[in-house]
């Protein structure tokens, strides 16, 4: 999940949201899973602790995963079922989750196992976090996948909440003529409660970044909550899994940006695009910190950056768009709403941005056209019905206006 805040300084983390089913999933590639081994973290001499006072008690990454008594025997029992003794161990899983998941009520809080299970709520990397576990006692390999999706808004208070959604895969057992061979294809079961249609799968994620995504995103509730000494030591749990966690860094910048530490902060950014390929929302942030120093100079390069910044997600750019215009920036919103329209010249929602956004700015009827495209490319009938309502009363107005 993203948290951008409505403030002069866009706030961006990383969490998960939403969603819910079992998939199967019979061929699909093995994927490269790059696992980074955990090392002792050396933070940089920038990351002052000082200002965030001691730190406080944060759960091990071991405990994530632990069951209660009553859940692990639960568990064994349905395992023990006639019905699973022929299923491979992933299925059993897979089964066990339809089982209990019925009534899951799929909120945005990240939970450990044990408790979203109690509870029958989490997010997507909850999920992932019960699946991990069961996998652990079942001894079955998994697999973290990163999907792009749609993004879902949430607003809070003057911060605006978009995910990111992770999903698992538990793959089969390894046959015993596999230890020579190189595996192409590897089957599996997906558990995703999120298979929108025209998702697709980014990349895989690795254990360690995995981990990473439960502190990163608590960090994001802390922030939520005006807890910025809990959200910095989060972030620091993510970057000791993760170093350079693009989103872990953001959020530690974010916990500087609000003890008044602008320079500190302009440090975190640097420091993370210097080290990052995935740096569009590092750039992002740090052109409105630039702005909120007066150093327009340097904003201006960073924003050409931004421009020419080859990321072919076109939800990132109207997520960057929709935070801009929220910013009350309408020039630079529309410029990234028309980076998503080439990207993705059928996504109704770019037109729809750059009309808005020209409705401000005065160009009525620049966004006249961009909205008859928005109706164009609409498919739902809500959308549709929503657009051309919107057209009428924009071709009312400028016919009124040519009158007078």
């Amino acid at each position: 999940m993203q948290v951008r805040s409505l403030s002069k300084l866009t706030k961006l983390v990383t969490l998960c949201l939403i969603g819910s089913m079992l998939l199967a999933c019979n061929s699909a590639p093995d994927l490269h899973q790059d696992i980074v081994t955990r090392q002792t973290y050396v933070p940089p001499v920038w990351l002052d602790a000082a200002p965030f006072g001691p730190e406080p008690e944060i759960i091990e990454v071991q405990d994530l995963f632990k069951l209660s008594a009553e859940q692990l025997e639960d568990f064994k029992q349905f395992s023990q079922r006639p019905e699973q003794l022929n299923e491979p161990p992933n299925e059993v899983i897979a089964n066990y989750l339809k089982g209990h998941l019925v009534n899951f009520n799929y909120y945005s809080d990240t939970l450990r196992a044990k408790d979203s299970l109690i509870q029958q709520q989490g997010n997507c990397l909850s999920l992932a976090i019960i699946t991990k576990a069961l996998a652990n006692l079942n001894k079955v390999d998994i697999q973290y996948q990163l999907v792009e999706t749609d993004p879902i808004y949430q607003k809070e208070g003057n911060v605006i909440v978009s995910s990111q959604h992770v999903r698992t895969k538990l793959l089969l057992p390894r046959q015993a003529n596999d230890a020579n061979s190189y595996i192409i294809f590897r089957g599996g079961t997906i558990v995703d409660y999120f298979p929108q249609r025209g998702s697709h799968l980014l990349r895989s994620v690795s254990e360690n970044e995995f981990f990473g995504m439960y502190y990163r995103n608590k960090g994001a509730e802390a922030i939520l909550k005006k807890d910025y000494n809990k959200a910095y030591w989060l972030a620091r749990k993510t970057l000791s899994l993760y170093p350079t966690d693009p989103h872990g860094l953001n959020l530690i910048a974010l916990t500087y940006y609000h003890k008044g530490l602008f320079e500190k902060a302009e440090a975190i950014y640097q420091e993370g695009i210097a080290k990052n390929d995935d740096k569009l929302d590092l750039l992002s942030n740090y052109y409105y910190l630039l702005k909120k120093l007066g150093k327009n100079e340097t904003a201006k390069t960073i924003h050409a950056q931004i421009i020419q910044y080859d990321n072919q997600n076109p939800f990132r750019w109207i997520s960057l768009a929709n935070n801009a215009f929220n910013e009350k920036n309408y020039p630079l919103a529309k410029s990234y709403y028309r980076k998503a329209r080439d990207l993705a010249p059928y996504l109704h929602e770019a037109y729809a941005g750059i009309a808005q956004s020209d409705i401000q700015m005065g160009n009525m009827k620049s966004a006249e056209k961009a909205l008859e495209k928005a109706l164009e490319k609409a498919h739902r009938r809500t959308k549709k019905e929503l657009y051309q309502k919107k057209l009428e009363l924009l071709s009312d107005l400028l016919t009124r206006n040519y009158k007078e």
